[in-house]
């Protein structure tokens, strides 16, 4: 997998490392914890993206938090994607805080709110609310129905 990771082509890379998930099989992965924080963005991404398949990896949370105010909208998704597949419902506070009280990107809102969603925790229906009528465009505000469906009786 690691001869793939410094290609272009995104496709072959996402598609490698799915391949990897569903055989269980794992090289090394002290190359994608570096990579996590790498200069380059792209870097970063696949770095991340490779350690949310990966699962239980120690060091993980330190990982996301450091990587949860990266500068690159691009490696931020990745975050919350990786939040999201792990169950991390610790930084459930964290995520809301940044993406949807104090965050202007609706990219990012409507990330948040779909890991939020995949999250349940209770603790974000108030902060899914307000993050409707702070970002007025369709997709956030259906990403926090969303989400608030998946919460259910939570968000009643």
């Amino acid at each position: 997998m690691m001869e793939l990771f410094d290609r272009p082509d995104e496709d072959n890379f996402f598609k490698a490392v799915q391949a990897v998930a569903e055989d269980g099989i794992w090289p090394d992965l002290a190359p994608f914890r570096e990579a996590a924080r790498h200069e380059e963005h792209a870097r970063r991404r696949r770095g991340l993206y490779v350690l949310a398949y990966h699962g239980a990896e120690p060091g993980m949370l330190a990982i996301l938090l450091d990587a949860l105010t990266d500068p690159e909208t691009v490696v931020r998704t990745a975050v919350l994607t990786a939040i999201g597949r792990h169950g991390l419902g610790q930084l459930v506070p964290d995520i809301c805080r940044i993406f949807l009280e104090e965050g202007d990107d609706p990219q990012l809102a409507k990330a948040a709110s779909e890991t939020l969603g995949k999250l349940a925790d209770a603790r974000a229906v108030e902060p899914l609310r307000l993050a409707k009528s702070r970002f007025p465009t369709f997709v956030v505000r259906s990403a926090c129905d969303m989400a608030l469906r998946k919460l259910g009786a939570a968000a009643r």
